[in-house]
């Protein structure tokens, strides 16, 4: 899986969600803190059985929806549960790669989770640690606090063994950091930023450890840091728009309007994306 390059619209605050901060960031950071029955304080010590698939726990399989009938994958689990181990490999990268394109990356998490106790590698986890929190993104895991603190979990989990494997992988690492500041484990957000900011001490020009810091920033309404952030990336990366659009919003929070009107001029005369345009527009009303 691509790891090594920054990925926008990957984010957890894609275009299609600016609207949330703009229209209440109280609300936001009441939910970044909400519905602590169910979490945990505490990520075990991963191993090859704490990163494994759950596909079969009743529990978890009749809280998410079924799957489509799809006769290819159909075919493919039904291959993979006859398969002698050392070809069960092949079957579970099909039913992974199916389940990303049809957007169940919950079942393709727990698939790969199977794939990682098969054969665990630096780029099995990584997929694992990727899927799980793409998992917790999707509208029926975010609403169930269970689901939630499982993929959740997941995630980190795997990005925590694969650090253990490969403390130099500078872009599991910035993924980690993610992982523990979205958990929803306030105990966690202090070890996200710090690692996050790990990262920035190496290599002060990644763009994807600025981004998230500011993102935080924004969140726990620290915005003359999160300014700062923004500019920062801006200076690695001039055309990021989401970092343009994200500045322009933490300037007005800042009572800092004429530049922020200024930004979102020039951000509406040059950007093609038709979601940030309408979010700009939205955020012009504000000035």
């Amino acid at each position: 899986m691509e790891n090594s390059q920054r990925q926008h619209k990957q984010h957890s605050f894609s275009f299609s969600q600016i609207g949330v901060i703009s229209v209440g960031i109280i609300l936001f950071v009441a939910l970044f803190f909400a519905d602590k029955s169910n979490l945990s304080t505490t990520t075990a010590t991963p191993d090859a059985a704490s990163v494994s698939a759950t596909t079969g726990t009743n529990q978890q399989a009749a809280k998410l929806p079924p799957l489509p009938e799809d006769e290819q994958l159909a075919g493919w689990i039904e291959g993979l549960e006859k398969a002698e181990a050392d070809k069960q490999g092949i079957f579970l990268d099909s039913i992974v790669s199916r389940l990303i394109t049809l957007e169940r990356f919950a079942y393709a998490a727990d698939y790969a989770g199977r794939r990682v106790a098969l054969n665990r590698t630096v780029e099995s986890l990584s997929q694992l640690g990727e899927l799980s929190m793409k998992a917790t993104q999707l509208p029926h895991i975010t609403s169930d606090s269970t689901l939630f603190r499982l993929y959740s979990d997941k995630g980190i989990q795997a990005y925590e063994a694969l650090l253990a494997e490969a403390p130099d992988n500078e872009a599991a690492m910035v993924q980690l950091g993610v992982a523990y500041t979205e958990s929803r484990i306030p105990q966690n957000s202090m070890k996200g930023i710090q690692t996050l900011k790990k990262v920035l001490d190496q290599n002060p020009k990644n763009p994807e450890a600025s981004f998230h810091l500011g993102l935080f920033s924004i969140q726990t309404r620290q915005f003359d840091k999160a300014e700062q952030r923004f500019r920062t990336l801006l200076e690695i990366e001039p055309e990021n728009e989401e970092a343009q659009y994200y500045l322009a919003f933490v300037m007005i929070q800042l009572q800092k309007k004429d530049e922020a009107s200024q930004l979102i001029d020039e951000l509406l005369k040059s950007t093609q994306n038709i979601e940030l345009e309408r979010q700009l527009l939205e955020l012009q009303k504000t000035l």
